[in-house]
């Protein structure tokens, strides 16, 4: 949890920021998939600000009482890129961080609920899930797993959250129960054990 928090002081901080980082390019070696180039009307409500030294724009909305509701940045095509912060009008907090590139969600992903806790965290490689993803609620975790080009793919975990205990275990690949199904009690034993071979259960019962 610490993680998330020093996650968070960071993002927060960007909110400071007049000038993004450099986009950086990701491992994949596929070619990232790119938006057409914004219209002029789609960010005519914005503020676009020109970013010294670069082909970037700082964009911000208002709202009516002049409280911020969004900012980011475009590239020289008028596309999203770095991350985009929407904000609670009410507190001003943060509700959602998305991480851009040429238009394409790329990154990091948080969503914050109104008292400014992080509610869920995952990862995106060109518009689909792609990495860790874990929802918390109270501010412990709740479900986490991984994911592969939007397909979940590895352990599935889910809590009892107010005891904080591991409940259920499931392993995917491609997105398709593949591996061990278990469950288990508030000291860690395994309670409940399937095996799944490519969707199908091939074995198990109660231990």
């Amino acid at each position: 949890m610490k993680r998330h928090i020093l996650v968070l002081l960071s993002i927060l901080s960007l909110n400071a920021c007049s000038k993004p980082s450099a986009d950086k390019k990701t491992a994949s070696a596929r070619e990232v998939p790119t938006q057409k180039a914004a219209s002029t009307d789609e960010y005519s409500n914005y503020e676009l600000t020109p970013v010294p030294g670069t082909q970037m724009q700082r964009a911000i909305l208002y709202n009516e009482d002049g409280k911020i509701v969004e900012q980011g940045y475009l590239d020289e095509n008028g596309l999203k890129t770095g991350e985009w912060l929407a904000f609670y009008t009410n507190s001003g907090l943060p509700y959602k961080l998305i991480t851009y590139r040429a238009g394409v969600q790329n990154g990091l992903y948080i969503f914050f609920n109104e008292i400014g806790q992080v509610s869920l965290l995952a990862t995106y490689a060109d518009n689909l899930l792609d990495g860790y993803w874990i929802k918390y609620r109270f501010s412990r975790p709740e479900e986490e797993a991984v994911y592969k080009a939007g397909k979940m793919h590895g352990v599935h975990k889910q809590y009892f959250v107010r005891e904080g205990w591991l409940q259920a275990a499931t392993e995917y690949k491609d997105g398709v129960r593949d591996g061990y199904y278990r469950t288990y009690n508030a000291k860690g034993d395994v309670t409940l054990e399937y095996l799944y071979k490519n969707g199908e259960m091939v074995k198990g019962g109660m231990k």
